[in-house]
């Protein structure tokens, strides 16, 4: 009896990983969509169609100071429901950029900005074989001019914008949980591998590989008994 239920129960988990896996493609397709909207094809050419994505973020996704004390998901809205909603943190901004950036054929990932009172989210992307700094926020303390766009390397934080004098920038990570660990911070510069980008931008890769993995367990489990 326990056998059938572990088998049942793990059908069930593997159509919910199923069903986000849907979802993810279906956000792909909305936005390559908006893409396509945004610099006329799905894949970028020139840094002139960057700048286009630069000018769609910072009118599109709009911010209040509010918003930094709401309660959000854990994993953080999904680039659709930013996309949608037209609101989101520095962090949902980037996470927007980043996956319009990868989807149009340019690398890109997130950059933490660490300054002395507080930090700000933005990304890089690969040009030629340097990585720039990229930032759609709509923040003109912060905001990144159309003439620097593909000028400012990634290391060079103390080149990037920044109006707020009592905040400026001290550090500069990709990977933010190891730079919150003082024995593993010495790597927190270290770039992810594009599949981790993808999965870690994506909640609903996320979600679709718990459940997977529930799935399995849920197999092997009743292999066992």
């Amino acid at each position: 009896m326990y056998l059938s239920y572990l088998l049942y129960f793990s059908v069930l988990l593997l159509l919910i990983a199923v069903i986000y896996i849907f979802l993810f493609f279906r956000e792909k397709k909305i936005l390559k969509t908006a893409l396509k909207e945004i610099i006329g094809c799905d894949k970028i050419a020139k840094l002139a169609d960057i700048i286009k994505i630069k000018y769609y973020l910072s009118a599109k996704i709009t911010y209040s100071q509010s918003d930094k004390t709401a309660k959000r998901p854990l994993l953080r809205a999904t680039a659709v429901q930013i996309l949608k909603s037209g609101k989101g943190l520095c962090g949902e901004n980037s996470r927007l950029a980043v996956l319009l950036l990868n989807y149009g054929g340019v690398r890109a990932n997130r950059v933490y900005l660490y300054g002395k009172l507080w930090q700000h989210v933005v990304c890089e992307f690969k040009w030629g074989d340097e990585y720039y700094l990229f930032d759609g926020h709509n923040d003109p303390e912060t905001s990144l001019k159309d003439e620097l766009v593909g000028k400012i390397l990634s290391s060079d934080i103390d080149s990037y914008p920044n109006g707020y004098t009592s905040n400026p920038w001290i550090d500069y990570c990709r990977i933010k949980i190891l730079w919150q660990i003082s024995f593993l911070k010495f790597i927190s510069k270290m770039r992810p591998h594009l599949m981790l980008v993808y999965i870690f931008e994506n909640p609903y890769l996320i979600k679709s590989i718990f459940y997977l993995f529930l799935t399995m367990l849920t197999v092997l489990i009743s292999i066992i008994l």
